[in-house]
């Protein structure tokens, strides 16, 4: 695995490397010096590539005793401690086993009700901010290490605050990133690297996600804050599907999941016939659901998906995550482990639930969160806590659901 880890590193570098076109440059100089019979084109040439070869060498060996003195230790924040930016100031903050985050009633409320919310693309990709640009080798030789082969997959960054409750909110921005770049930002909200040479902290929380222990509204974040989505079904029987996740995960290694849980995906963007924010999350929704579960496109009603909230999860360095509902006339034989995600999901779970009235499904599913706190990822848990307010609003609401299910 250290050889691929190495070339992955080395690959990125040498899209970016100066020495190496240099160095072909150089070789291209020489061979034509010598088709011509100059020598001095031919003496410049190989100068070139030689001066070129050196530094390369000399660059990896740099970067790679950069990588092993490195090394990662685990950070612990009072969240009460953050500043945060409006319109953040005043949200809700809920603090789990494995996380917390920020989210506010209204503004999911407003997001379930919403029929389109228009976007806006930026023209140019997300950039790693300087103080952490030197880190993404060894972002990425810990991703080869740890079995993932998406580390570089293109995703969708949210780059603008939502501001729903405006009778005509304006346009949603949204930008190309890439997997790895979250590894490096947001997730330095509960991890610092170290150097072992220096016996100091090279990056941690206030270098990229806390300036100054504060909270920057996403329009002003430097963070990657790909779009993250999650999605629940249940089972025509009433069972909630739950995933359990392998310890393959970057994220909550042996949790549970939702159904349908992950991040967006830059081609769930731009397969829309029509940009629209809310249909791209129902979109990304429902390709996780379909792979975690293994159902097919018959069987997941994607325009049905209802967007039952948003926060922004404090332990990922406000990353935003947006949580669904999705109808399925499914039973349990139909639930299994793609080949796909094989890797990344154990196993799936039906926890059952009481149907009597909205009232006992309500107690039943806050008794879940209760029991099995200890297991319950921190997206899963904002997951089903968001369900529950979004059917509490409005009795209908859970008649909706009730009417997907026949326990």
């Amino acid at each position: 695995m250290r050889w691929r880890a190495f070339l992955t590193f080395a690959d990125v570098w040498l899209r970016t490397g100066w020495t190496v076109f240099a160095g072909m440059l150089g070789a291209l100089i020489a061979v034509g010096g010598l088709i011509s019979g100059s020598t001095p084109l031919t003496t410049g040439g190989l100068l070139l590539a030689v001066v070129a070869t050196l530094a390369t060498a000399s660059d990896l060996i740099h970067v790679r005793r950069e990588m092993s003195d490195l090394y990662i230790q685990p950070t612990n924040i009072d969240w009460l401690a953050l500043s945060l930016d409006p319109p953040y100031d005043s949200d809700e903050l809920l603090e789990m086993r494995h996380g917390a985050a920020l989210l506010d009633d209204a503004r999911c409320e407003r997001l379930a009700t919403l029929t389109r919310l228009p976007v806006k693309m930026c023209a140019d990709e997300y950039r790693l901010p300087r103080i952490v640009s030197w880190a993404l080798n060894k972002a990425i030789v810990e991703a080869w290490r740890s079995g993932r082969r998406d580390f570089d997959a293109p995703k969708v960054r949210l780059m603008s605050d939502l501001n729903p409750v405006e009778v005509d909110p304006p346009p949603v921005e949204l930008q190309k990133t890439r997997f790895v770049f979250a590894g490096i930002t947001n997730d330095l909200a509960a991890r610092a690297y170290r150097s072992r040479r220096e016996r100091v902290e090279r990056l941690g929380p206030t270098s990229v996600p806390f300036p100054e222990m504060r909270l920057p509204d996403l329009g002003h974040s430097l963070c990657s804050n790909h779009v993250g989505v999650d999605t629940l079904v249940f089972l025509r029987t009433g069972h909630l599907v739950l995933g359990v996740q392998s310890a393959h995960n970057a994220q909550s290694p042996g949790l549970l999941s939702a159904s349908g849980s992950g991040s967006s995906d830059w081609n769930d963007l731009i397969s829309l016939a029509r940009p629209d924010f809310l249909a791209f999350l129902k979109r990304a929704m429902c390709r996780e659901l379909r792979e975690e579960c293994g159902l097919s496109t018959q069987q997941v009603d994607e325009q049905g998906t209802i967007i039952v909230g948003f926060a922004r999860l404090l332990h990922r360095g406000g990353k935003p995550q947006f949580f669904g509902w999705t109808p399925a006339a499914i039973t349990e034989h139909d639930v299994h482990r793609s080949q796909v995600e094989k890797r990344y999901v154990d196993d799936h779970l039906f926890v059952p639930l009481d149907w009597s009235s909205p009232i006992d499904w309500s107690r039943s599913l806050r008794n879940f969160l209760q029991r099995e706190e200890a297991w319950l990822s921190a997206p899963l848990h904002l997951n089903v806590e968001l369900l529950v307010r979004w059917a509490e609003r409005d009795p209908a609401r859970w008649d909706e659901i009730r009417a997907s299910t026949s326990p």
